[in-house]
């Protein structure tokens, strides 16, 4: 079955000029497989699943969240942990959204 594209998703989904982004939207694999449902999303949002799914840093032996700070140090780790960790799973939210829309249509 041939993808459904929408403009305005290429539009809000146009992904950015970076080898990263383009190395994860010409391959699909991990975790992320069964919020990307052949024919539903578009390349692009799966893309997004599989650049999250690259980033996360969560969890896991000699994980990001297994390092420890003291004083201002820790404040500023535990702000950009947050920050991340909000990031990637917005970025998952939207891209896997992306299939109830393309179905809506």
């Amino acid at each position: 079955m041939a993808k459904k594209t929408d403009p305005e998703e290429d539009r809000i989904f146009k992904p950015p000029d970076s080898p990263h982004f383009q190395r994860a939207a010409e391959k699909r694999h991990g975790y992320h497989q069964d919020l990307a449902v052949d024919g539903v999303v578009s390349s692009l949002a799966e893309g997004l699943l599989d650049s999250a799914q690259s980033a996360w840093v969560f969890g896991g032996m000699a994980s990001w969240n297994d390092m420890g700070f003291e004083g201002a140090d820790q404040r500023e780790y535990d702000r950009v942990s947050q920050q991340l960790f909000t990031a990637l799973n917005d970025t998952i939210q939207i891209a896997a959204n992306a299939s109830c829309a393309a179905r809506a249509t």
